[in-house]
């Protein structure tokens, strides 16, 4: 354990090029993603602190930095049995356990409340840089479950996405419905957001891909992988101030389809965790020095 703010406790984990910080009394949010070369890649906190997030707090009245974990849901809604759901989901306003450290890795532990579940994460080193693992255990019945990773990238002007090279389209989802656009450099980028405002744009769910990255303005790139058997969905958010202090690009690997897990029942675009059969997946993390293999951000403006 070390210490994050003073009176926060935090958990310290240095993979190959990366050096993690989370607070586990702060919805066990990320809170620093350093690389080796110095840069920070996630957006730090305001000064001074607000007090850790509880339930019913607005999110973007929070300390809005950092990454998040956004579970059951990400947009508030309710079920069709009458169950509430809190906007960005309840984790991020719950106190997790407090990490045990084993082997090089570090593992938080946060149970539901609206619904019965249980999420572990464990933070491991590798060769590569950092791995996130997580395990979802139904408590006592089936659990429609849409999970989201929410990191709040930093993105200066320049910064971009970018997506396996077979990616085409994507799907606007703050329009209704949602209109397909094809991707190119223009939606890739930070800098085609206009100040104040911000764009979510998701793949088409039937276009699962198993990595994204986010391609600084000086070259440098951190790049997400996942299996996307397990986690099939994809978002992209911009924010361009519209709520965080600084422009940041959240890269929001997903269970479900798009933001709601109402709605995702709805469309059948959900993971259900079966009571005995916990879901696990990984999420692993890695800094790239040249160009990614077979991705791009489009040179097409079409």
């Amino acid at each position: 354990m070390t210490t994050w703010w003073p009176g926060e406790s935090a958990v310290k984990i240095i993979g190959a090029g990366l050096t993690m910080i989370m607070v586990p009394g702060r919805g066990g949010k990320i809170v620093s993603l350093v690389d080796d070369h110095g840069t920070e890649w996630l957006l730090g906190p305001p000064d001074p602190l607000p007090a850790p997030a509880r339930p019913g707090d607005v999110f973007t009245e929070a300390e809005l930095c950092g990454w998040d974990e956004c579970a059951p849901t990400i947009a508030a809604g309710r079920l069709a049995d009458g169950t509430e759901l809190p906007d960005h989901g309840e984790l991020w306003t719950t106190a997790w356990s407090t990490p045990t450290d084993q082997d090089g890795s570090a593992a938080l532990e946060v149970g539901g409340t609206a619904l019965p579940y249980t999420l572990r994460r464990e933070v491991a080193a590798t060769e590569t840089g950092l791995e996130l693992r997580y395990r979802v255990s139904a408590e006592a019945r089936p659990v429609p479950f849409l999970w989201a990773a929410h990191p709040q990238f930093l993105a200066p002007p320049g910064t971009m996405i970018e997506l396996p090279d077979r990616v085409e389209r994507v799907i606007d989802v703050h329009a209704e419905p949602g209109v397909e656009h094809r991707w190119n450099a223009g939606l890739a980028g930070i800098d085609t957001v206009a100040v104040g405002t911000g764009r979510k744009v998701y793949l088409p769910p039937t276009e699962a891909v198993g990595s994204a990255a986010l391609r600084r303005p000086e070259g440098r790139a951190l790049r997400l992988s996942w299996d996307p058997a397990i986690v099939p969905y994809l978002g992209l958010w911009y924010d361009r101030r519209a709520f965080a202090r600084a422009d940041v690009i959240a890269i929001e690997p997903t269970t479900g389809y798009y933001d709601s897990l109402a709605e995702a029942v709805t469309r059948d675009r959900v993971t259900t965790v079966q009571p005995g059969h916990p879901l696990e997946w990984t999420l692993a993390l890695e800094l790239i020095q040249g160009p990614l293999p077979n991705s791009r951000c489009s040179n097409s403006q079409t």
